[in-house]
């Protein structure tokens, strides 16, 4: 295990290193449950919490974050992902347990609200966050599908295996090698998002994967979420929930995204009160292909929420 941290913090400081960036990481214990998170910090300007992936480390955002300037950078390596501590979702409802963990890590970093950016996982957890607290969030941004808080996500065979008992947690712990875990990642994100990883992120992600702790986390979270095809009902957000949203909210939508395409999703995002929808190139992950494209289009919404300069 210790060896397979050090591998993984290797890859993470070559990953740093290609973008130039210079930032050291804090572990956050969450009051209630215990949790322990990472948090990359730097820059100055308005607050910006990076919410990633089930499966993803933090790290997953650096193409983009790379490309940003005027604001203060929070990337959050959430509970059981990279080399953060285990989750502990169990004992209550995925909902209250995102909600709480949402709440209480602004809490840790002294944030009475933010800007909010989440990708898959990390984009539920924004919305149920967005809808439950308003107060808290300056603005919301998807990039990709915010799986599975929409009406219509169909489940990816993938994530329907990693979930069955006994098989799930075994394709997790085999070490599969850097083409193969390519392969393996493209049937979410999609081909070209899984193409342009960088190879240090795809090393960071295929290494911190294995860790027991993070092979259990994505299993609970998965089931948590999702039936086998369609989401769980209780993930997805009703019409009073979408109201509630009070944040502006963009909506980055790779046009390849392999989880649910645009024209397919256009009536659920047409429901929320504001929110600008824009297609770019790209997959699950649109940033990875395009992250100049995507950090212009988010500058831009921040900006014309009144905050960011």
């Amino acid at each position: 295990m210790r060896g397979l941290d050090e591998a993984v913090r290797s890859a993470e400081a070559a990953l740093f290193s290609r973008y130039r960036l210079s930032a050291t990481d804090s572990v956050r214990a969450l009051p209630t449950s215990g949790e322990e998170l990472r948090v990359w910090r730097w820059g100055s300007g308005e607050p910006v919490v990076f919410l990633h992936a089930a499966g993803l480390p933090a790290t997953s955002w650096l193409p983009l974050a790379a490309e940003l300037s005027g604001v203060q950078v929070h990337l959050v390596e959430l509970p059981g992902h990279g080399l953060a501590g285990p989750s502990r979702i169990e004992p209550r409802p995925a909902r209250r347990h995102g909600h709480l963990l949402v709440s209480e890590l602004l809490d840790e970093l002294s944030l009475s609200s933010a800007h909010l950016v989440g990708n898959s996982l990390g984009g539920t957890l924004g919305l149920w966050f967005a809808a439950a607290c308003p107060e808290r969030v300056r603005s919301f941004t998807a990039m990709g599908v915010p799986a599975p808080a929409l009406p219509g996500v169909a489940v990816p065979p993938l994530l329907s295996l990693l979930m069955a008992r006994g098989i799930g947690p075994l394709v997790q712990r085999v070490p599969a090698p850097v083409r193969l875990f390519r392969v393996l990642i493209s049937q979410i994100l999609g081909r070209a998002d899984a193409a342009n990883a960088p190879r240090e992120l795809v090393e960071v992600a295929r290494l911190s994967s294995r860790r027991p702790g993070n092979v259990r986390t994505l299993t609970t979270w998965l089931r948590e979420l999702d039936g086998l095809r369609k989401p769980r009902p209780g993930s997805v957000l009703s019409s009073a929930d979408v109201e509630s949203v009070r944040a502006p909210c963009l909506f980055l939508w790779g046009e390849d995204d392999p989880v649910m395409r645009l024209d397919r999703a256009r009536s659920a995002l047409e429901r929320f009160p504001s929110a600008v929808v824009q297609e770019v190139r790209g997959g699950h992950a649109p940033w990875l292909t395009s992250p100049g494209r995507c950090a212009e289009l988010l500058t831009q919404h921040l900006r014309n929420t009144g905050t960011a300069h």
